[in-house]
């Protein structure tokens, strides 16, 4: 479902943080994968604008309903070079990183295949973005690589 500029309607309801919207358009199959023309995700949104409650409905929807290889896919989905958490740690929104953080946490399985190690290192680099350093949250080496550098510094 889409609005009239072809934005799916789970992505205006999750950048407007109306949980209740989110929640009523999951519980009516919305896929929580779905992109717009940026390649933002729901949880992108959610992230971009700090929307904690919209944020915790969508990862525990996708928790439920996504295999745990689509669900690292979606947290390691880029829109504009960034990820999800470095989104939120750019807009100061580091209870979104540490949500994030935590539903990694609670997601990664007892056997290391590579899609547990890959989530596992996911999970500390996302540790490392909102790391409080002498009681000051400081702008981490990940979150300032320009969008030339590729790999994770």
């Amino acid at each position: 479902v889409c609005d009239a500029s072809k934005e799916p309607a789970l992505l205006v309801a999750s950048f407007a943080g109306h949980t209740d919207c989110v929640q009523l358009l999951l519980n009516h199959r919305a896929a929580v994968q779905v992109r717009n023309g940026k390649n933002e995700t729901a949880i992108t949104a959610a992230c971009i604008e700090g929307h904690t409650s919209c944020l915790t409905v969508l990862l525990e929807h996708a928790r439920r309903v996504l295999s745990l290889t689509d669900f690292v896919a979606l947290l390691q989905s880029r829109s504009q070079y960034l990820s999800p958490a470095e989104w939120a740690h750019l807009g100061g929104y580091h209870e979104c990183v540490q949500l994030l953080s935590r539903h990694i946490g609670r997601t990664l399985g007892p056997a290391p295949t590579k899609t547990t190690r890959i989530a596992k290192s996911i999970r500390s680099r996302f540790c490392r973005l909102c790391a409080p350093r002498s009681g000051v949250w400081t702008l981490s080496r990940v979150a300032r690589r320009t969008p030339r550098q590729r790999s994770w510094v």
